[in-house]
């Protein structure tokens, strides 16, 4: 998961006590349409979609951020890095067919650009909580 866009010692979304994991989805590997039929060697990405369902106690509704990955090979080591760009920032919305929705318009934008756009469940993650004011 990339850092927060704001806060450089916190993750991109972060549990509080009471909140928990909603979803994660990663698409399958993307290859933009425009160099499909070419021989070009072409660095495939993925986008992955984390959200948090926060309790009621916590004012309810759910955070949600889209990021980019791409892998990238480091030729002095020849080590394979990934990369990850944010392309959503944390965002909110109170009910989970908004979150449907707002993933359903993402992979709406990402099919103009790519083919064969699909959302791969992953399993929720253990990324922690937030006790003491840091992850």
């Amino acid at each position: 998961m990339p850092p927060h866009p704001v806060f450089d010692d916190r993750p991109l979304l972060w549990l509080t006590p009471g909140d928990e994991w909603w979803l994660f989805q990663t698409t399958n590997e993307l290859i933009p349409k425009i160099l499909q039929s070419r021989s070009e060697d072409v660095i495939p990405v993925r986008y992955s979609v984390a959200s948090i369902r926060h309790s009621v106690e916590n004012g309810g509704g759910f955070d949600w951020a889209v990021w980019q990955s791409s892998e990238t090979t480091v030729m002095k080591d020849d080590k394979i890095l990934t990369k990850l760009e944010l392309l959503l920032p944390p965002s909110f919305v109170a009910k989970e067919s908004d979150l449907l929705d707002s993933i359903n318009a993402i992979t709406i934008a990402l099919s103009e650009v790519y083919g064969n756009v699909g959302w791969l469940e992953e399993e929720k993650p253990d990324w922690g909580t937030i006790d003491d004011g840091k992850p």
